[in-house]
């Protein structure tokens, strides 16, 4: 076993940071409730708030109640809806429930390790993915379409002028991409990659989050492409350790589509009749492969720069290290017994807290199944 004093400064830092993980972190009962209560309760909770207080306001003021839905800033309140849920759940875990603490050790947010050799390499990835994956989203689309499925798929409200386009990077991509990253990388993928003792079991967490981030949009439309970004947002954060990353590169990605909507207006672009033969699906289906492969590069890129410094990736008998380390210059005799008795009813605790954050997820994910196939049905004509 590699004694500690013979690591260097940086690599003990990181493993230092990793043992603060295992002891203060999210834990993967704090990940299952994180996006069953912060992905689906706690929007829904918000919006009903929010159309309460309209209705209110309705009544006090007179204005008819569909009026007032459809006036701003009302209309971009409940756009928000979900977003304000989301924030709201992750505030809570941050500051009123009995696991507050964990945001300082667990979440990964930080500007002092800020690389911008990375910032740029996402930041290419984000319109790349953007232009790349539109052909085949379209794709996707018609077939949906073709067996029925009717579901609105534009933009929430026309990028017509340069203040609607200020709002469309506000509400479309600099507020998802707080929130979202910080709710389903931070506290969702954060919980489960503490139960995560092998680099496959890392992987099956960053591909499980992702599947729960498609999910929590409730919609087949926006099932796919969710579920790609989840996977690159996710391995970012595994590499990086910074949600940062991924906030930019989630507020790019969503920002594009929004400048890009803009030009389209003021150009005089309209969308083109497309004609969805063979050719066309092989030719979407090609730069897929391509988007793919450039996200693969990528993430290896981000993860060869970061040399392996990500708390995610320290090995076990490293962080145990550092915990012998600081029960040997911090604890006497009589003190280390009671640490262990201590250990004994944490670990206790701990497993208590995994069997039930196993139940919980096997529920949000059941949930998320369960919406999904709600908005199919409710969506077919």
């Amino acid at each position: 076993m590699e004694n500690m004093n013979t690591i260097n400064n940086e690599d003990k830092d990181i493993i230092k940071r990793a043992y603060e993980y295992r002891k203060n972190g999210y834990s993967l009962k704090d990940a299952s409730l994180g996006y069953l209560v912060g992905g689906f309760l706690s929007p829904v909770i918000a919006i009903l708030v929010i159309l309460v207080v309209i209705s209110f306001i309705s009544a006090v003021s007179g204005i008819d109640y569909d009026t007032l839905l459809e006036t701003r800033p009302f209309d971009i309140i409940i756009l928000l809806g979900a977003e304000i849920g989301f924030i709201a759940y992750f505030l809570y875990t941050l500051f009123f429930s009995k696991r507050k603490n964990r945001f300082k050790s667990r979440l990964g947010f930080s500007f002092k390790k800020f690389d911008w050799l990375i910032c740029v390499v996402v930041i290419i990835l984000a319109i790349a993915m953007s232009v790349l994956t539109s052909q085949f989203i379209s794709v996707i689309n018609h077939a949906l379409a073709s067996i029925g499925y009717v579901r609105e798929s534009s933009l929430p409200f026309a990028i017509d002028s340069v203040g609607n386009m200020l709002l469309g990077l506000v509400v479309m991509a600099l507020v998802p991409a707080i929130c979202e990253e910080f709710l389903f990388r931070g506290v969702v993928l954060g919980g489960m990659l503490s139960v995560a003792k092998t680099n496959k079991a890392k992987i099956i967490c960053v591909v499980l989050s992702a599947l729960l981030f498609a999910l929590v949009h409730q919609s087949a439309l926006q099932l796919f492409y969710p579920f790609i970004m989840g996977l690159v947002f996710g391995f970012i954060y595994l590499y990086t350790n910074n949600l940062l990353y991924g906030m930019i590169l989630h507020f790019v990605g969503n920002g594009f589509v929004v400048v890009a909507n803009y030009y389209n207006y003021i150009k005089g672009i309209t969308a083109v009749e497309v004609t969805y033969n063979l050719s066309y699906v092989l030719g979407a289906l090609a730069l897929l492969i391509i988007a793919l492969a450039l996200a693969f590069s990528a993430i290896l890129l981000i993860k060869y720069i970061m040399k392996n410094k990500s708390p995610f990736l320290v090995e076990e008998k490293k962080i145990d290290e550092v915990e012998v380390e600081e029960i040997n210059n911090s604890l006497d005799e009589n003190q280390v017994a009671q640490y262990s008795q201590n250990k004994n009813v944490e670990k206790f605790v701990k497993e208590k807290d995994n069997k039930t954050g196993k139940i919980i997820m096997l529920v949000g994910l059941l949930f998320g199944v369960f919406m999904l196939v709600v908005d199919l049905l409710t969506s077919m004509v």
